[in-house]
């Protein structure tokens, strides 16, 4: 399943130069919860594959910016979120993209 995800992570990012893949630990040095991304930052470079603070609402509120102005963000969480942070989610989503 990690194959298939990077693989289909690689295909976008060769097919779209505005594809953009970070989030917690994702740059080189880590590469991902299944250190499946560690090979895209030396591919790609690190301008389109980096890290992000450990900060949900960050990062969703910049994908959700970057998408507006036609970037095709990929993001990557360390866990999945508690009932707590989906009201952050649905905040800057909902709210911040209208």
């Amino acid at each position: 399943m990690v194959d298939c995800a990077l693989l289909a992570i690689k295909e976008l990012m060769e097919d779209h130069p505005e594809c953009l893949l970070y989030g917690q630990d994702v740059g080189k040095r880590l590469g991902g919860v299944f250190r499946e991304a560690a090979t895209l930052a030396d591919t790609f470079g690190d301008n389109r594959v980096f890290n992000t603070p450990i900060q949900e609402a960050f990062i969703i509120g910049s994908t959700v910016g970057m998408s507006a102005v036609g970037s095709k963000p990929i993001v990557e969480f360390l866990r999945l979120p508690l009932n707590c942070q989906r009201w952050v989610f649905l905040i800057q989503i909902e709210i911040e993209q209208a």
